[in-house]
């Protein structure tokens, strides 16, 4: 049982790694292409780390089925955990520069929260018909 809820919370963190990698690579382009100012770039990094919070909420919920909420919840944070270790491993100091570390434990914390929430598990078709008689 445990091994499922391990597995379903790392595989909506690869999920939501993959999402942001192909968004900051979007971004990337567009910041060479179009020689973009600091804000838009700040702003599209906020909303990709909250979209990719969101999503990984959402898939962790759907393949939990129960206390959607929670686990969104765990993996919104989760991501927002590793995105922050890795940084200060990898840079040396802690991924302030964007937003300050609280906000965006909030932003991601949120996020996924939302995404547990706002998903709808899938029913087999046995509790489907339990559910009408």
């Amino acid at each position: 049982m445990k091994r499922q809820y391990l597995k379903a919370i790392l595989q909506s963190l690869v999920i939501g790694y993959f999402l942001t990698a192909l968004s900051l690579l979007t971004l990337a382009f567009l910041l060479y292409r179009f020689d973009l100012t600091e804000t838009p770039i700040r702003v599209s990094m906020i909303v990709t780390y909250g979209a990719a919070s969101f999503i990984g909420g959402w898939y962790a919920g759907r393949k939990l089925k129960n206390r959607e909420f929670l686990w969104g919840l765990v993996a919104g944070l989760s991501y927002y955990l590793i995105h922050a270790v890795l940084s200060t491993v990898l840079a040396g100091v802690m991924p302030q520069g964007i937003v300050p570390v609280l906000s965006m434990t909030l932003i991601c914390g949120g996020s996924g929260m939302l995404g547990g929430m706002l998903c709808r598990p899938e029913t087999s078709r046995a509790e489907k018909q339990k559910k009408s008689l």
